[in-house]
């Protein structure tokens, strides 16, 4: 499938994926939307590698063919699945891709409270009395 759009296809890491898939399906430790085990198999995943293709050969707004990949396989894998199954699914393919993972699934970082004595203000108001505006520089 990938052959047609994808210069180099990362065959061992989609194949790797879907192996995952099928075993975290396979071990209960996904459930869908309805909370069932899912039925992953190889129609999902030629739905996944069909997708990608497409998403790379269109001619207006091609996916990079990383991309495209990634995307074929969450929108067949993670998509049917609940919240918490979808970002196991998520994460296992990111990983096995060797792709970023998303911000929206990095760990939050800690953001540094800003204590109000750190602040300084250094802004001047000036106010003319023979004009009605109000002058703020700084």
């Amino acid at each position: 499938y990938l052959s047609k759009a994808v210069p180099n296809p990362p065959v061992d890491a989609v194949v790797s994926s879907f192996q995952a898939c099928k075993r975290l399906a396979a071990n209960c430790a996904v459930s869908d939307g309805a909370g069932k085990t899912p039925q992953f198999s190889l129609r999902t995943l030629a739905r996944a590698l069909r997708y990608a293709v497409r998403a790379v050969l269109q001619k207006v707004h091609a996916l990079p063919a990383p991309v495209a990949v990634v995307e074929g396989l969450l929108m067949s894998f993670a998509t049917p699945l609940d919240a918490p199954s979808a970002e196991i699914v998520q994460r296992l393919v990111y990983q096995n891709l060797n792709v970023a993972l998303p911000k929206s699934l990095q760990p939050a970082a800690k953001k540094r409270k800003i204590d109000p004595s750190e602040l300084e203000c250094t802004a001047e108001i000036h106010v003319d009395p023979n004009k009605e505006h109000i002058k703020v520089e700084g």
